[in-house]
């Protein structure tokens, strides 16, 4: 589900570049897995609601579906 949550100003896919504009040295260690199931429709309609999609996208949704997280962490030094 693409839509949803409005864009932040920092996430994963910028995070290195951002530390990096500030700092000299950077060891990003990223993540990307599944976590929880929506089994339900259920489930399903109360994520949408919570993350701003359309609640009409639960019923397109083959189930169980997986929510993944992607994420970053970003190692920063100065000399």
């Amino acid at each position: 589900m693409s839509e949803g949550y409005p864009a932040s100003t920092f996430d994963a896919e910028e995070a290195v570049s951002i530390v990096a504009s500030q700092f000299e040295r950077v060891e990003p260690e990223r993540w990307d897995g599944s976590f929880f199931p929506l089994e339900t429709r259920d489930d399903a309609r109360a994520y949408c609601r919570h993350s701003y999609i359309p609640v009409e996208r639960a019923e397109e949704v083959d189930l169980p579906l997986w929510l993944t997280k992607r994420g970053v962490l970003v190692r920063a030094t100065k000399p």
